[in-house]
């Protein structure tokens, strides 16, 4: 998502991108089905909460300006779907 989205080039090269949508996957993979969730649900959930990570880090690094974010994007998603 963040390379078709064209989002920071060298941040997609760090693998800074990816990180929290990894994450959020093996956060969702044991967390959902815990709580009830079909594995169809909750893969479509990782895609989903996957995919918007990038765009939820370039607003958080953009909002907080100089104090770096690292994982608060894939703790927002995880925390409103299990919430």
């Amino acid at each position: 998502a963040a390379f078709a989205a064209r989002l920071d080039s060298h941040a997609l090269k760090s693998g800074l991108m990816g990180y929290n949508g990894c994450l959020v996957g093996c956060a969702f993979a044991v967390f959902l089905p815990m709580a009830g969730t079909s594995h169809a649900a909750a893969a479509l959930a990782t895609l989903s909460g996957a995919a918007v990570t990038p765009f939820i880090a370039t607003a958080l690094g953009s909002a907080l300006g100089r104090v770096p974010q690292f994982t608060l994007a894939f703790n927002l998603i995880t925390l409103s779907a299990l919430f």
